[in-house]
């Protein structure tokens, strides 16, 4: 084998054996001996190409020449020259050889330290692995102790407003009731009863008037308060013929004293002239009572419209305060009052809960006027 085919070996042997380690590369001290094989086989190279450079200049020199000795010994001392330095060549490469030698020793060397590197990695990642293992499943332990306990809460709190919602569905339900009471009591009071006075009445209206709940019903209950003693026409017409079978009863007695023809045309009189008389006082006092009871109740929508207690804010709009103060002096005649109030809350849910009971009475009190 030739010295320049030795070395062209030498290097595809050191370039196999540079592979093999790259591919069993796994630690730093690894990744400096790569460099340094690299630096070496670069010099190789350089050596390489060196000797055969002088190889080529020898096989010149060594042509065939004429007989000339000064040319002889030129040449023999050139050919002496090329020998020391393929020689030096030789000896450069040979240590170049122990070095790459050398370096290889350390690179398996490293490999071995590099495994069990690698294996001591991996025992400390497999630890690790387990204490964060351990720790996560602590910790989804946590989170379903909470979870659990968040959900008993959950439900507590669920039927805390089942309950709440529960209670304001009956408070509801009551009041609804109340109103309908309510409704009731001012219907009872829908023929114009007669009222002693109206200073009373306004003033414990306006009394009422300051506990929220129960309005309607403790208005009928005042009203119903003030207005005992009241005498309604059907009452009125009853007394009346207890009136008259009394004074028929008395006629009867007289009849020894009289001659029964006179007796029953003068009780017919008397009769026909008491029922007259008690017709027009009947109609007088009612027709007073009336505009009293009308007063009394434009009154009382006026206080609880000025209160807010009707659902509307009346109490910014001056305009329906002025209008309910003309109704309280009997200016505005009833029909053209009914249409403009169901004009006013045509699209509110007042005017059938409140006012319907009203114009029953504001009717009855304007009948006969």
């Amino acid at each position: 084998m030739k010295f320049g085919d030795e070395i062209e070996y030498t290097l595809v042997k050191l370039d196999f054996t540079h592979e093999q380690d790259d591919r069993d590369l796994i630690s730093p001290d690894v990744g400096a001996a790569d460099e340094e094989i690299r630096n070496l086989r670069d010099q190789l190279t350089k050596a390489l190409h060196s000797n055969g450079l002088l190889s080529y200049q020898l096989t010149l020199e060594l042509k065939p020449s004429r007989a000339d000795d000064s040319k002889a010994r030129r040449a023999a001392a050139s050919i002496q020259s090329l020998t020391d330095l393929l020689d030096a060549s030789r000896q450069e490469t040979n240590d170049l050889r122990k070095q790459l030698e050398e370096s290889n020793v350390r690179v398996r060397v490293n490999n071995s330290e590099a495994s069990r590197d690698a294996e001591q990695r991996v025992a400390t990642a497999t630890a690790k692995t387990a204490e964060i293992l351990a720790a996560a499943t602590t910790k989804a332990a946590e989170i379903v102790a909470a979870a659990t306990v968040k959900k008993a809460q959950l439900v507590d709190t669920a039927q805390l407003q089942a309950d709440k919602v529960v209670a304001k569905a009956r408070r509801e339900n009551k009041s609804a009731v109340q109103q309908r009471r309510g409704k009731k009591e001012l219907f009872r009071f829908r023929t114009a009863p007669n009222c002693a006075t109206t200073h009373p009445i306004i003033v414990e209206v306006a009394k009422a008037l300051e506990v929220k709940e129960n309005t309607i019903v403790t208005v009928g209950k005042i009203v119903e308060k003030a207005l005992q003693g009241t005498v309604l026409e059907d009452q009125l017409k009853e007394e009346q013929e207890h009136s008259l079978a009394a004074h028929q009863a008395r006629l009867r007695s007289d009849q020894s004293s009289r001659s029964l023809e006179d007796a029953k045309d003068e009780a017919y009189m008397e009769d026909k002239a008491a029922i007259e008389a008690n017709r027009q006082k009947n109609i007088s006092n009612r027709s007073e009572t009336n505009r009293e009871t009308i007063k009394n109740a434009l009154f009382s929508v006026f206080i609880m419209m000025h209160r807010g207690y009707l659902n509307d804010p009346l109490n910014s709009r001056g305009a329906d305060l002025v209008f309910v103060k003309r109704l309280l002096e009997d200016t505005i005649p009833f029909p053209f009052l009914k249409g403009l109030i169901e004009y006013e809350y045509s699209e509110k849910d007042v005017l059938p809960e409140v006012f319907n009971p009203i114009f029953k009475v504001l009717r009855s009190g304007f009948q006969g006027i």
